[in-house]
């Protein structure tokens, strides 16, 4: 598999390690003949979600920071996206695409498949990461 440059810079974006940084870092993949092509790139989470169209297959992966007052963690998500008006032998070509796209983003706490953008609000993933990896100590008492 050859993964074009842009894609491979796009990862390394998501990946960069700030622990002072707030930002949601994101990359979003699409497909066209048959390949994984970029689609965009940002830092806030909110702006990878319009991205997503109904009709399509698409990869999303993005850095989140879940946890507590005693502790913040951050998490790589990857999601498979199913756009609800892709027909059956599109969506057929998921696992493929899906076994390439594993290959390029190796590092996640979670896999998220969706086909409504409703699924993938900033809150809802952080809430799935957190029932995912445990170790959610609340709030402080001392």
């Amino acid at each position: 598999m050859t993964v074009a440059q842009d894609v491979l810079d796009a990862r390394e974006h998501v990946r960069k390690l700030d622990p002072e940084s707030t930002a949601s870092p994101w990359v979003v993949l699409g497909v066209e003949k048959n390949k994984l092509v970029l689609v965009g790139q940002g830092d806030d989470y909110e702006n990878m979600l319009p991205l997503f169209k109904s009709d399509e297959l698409m990869f999303g992966y993005a850095k989140v920071v879940v946890g507590d007052d005693m502790s913040k963690r951050e998490k790589f998500v990857m999601i498979c996206w199913s756009g609800g008006d892709v027909g059956l032998v599109k969506r057929g070509k998921m696992i493929t695409l899906r076994a390439e796209v594993d290959e390029i983003f190796t590092q996640r706490a979670k896999v998220i498949e969706a086909s409504d953008v409703a699924d993938l609000t900033l809150e809802s993933v952080k809430d799935q990461l957190i029932k995912s990896c445990g170790a959610a100590y609340g709030s402080s008492t001392s």
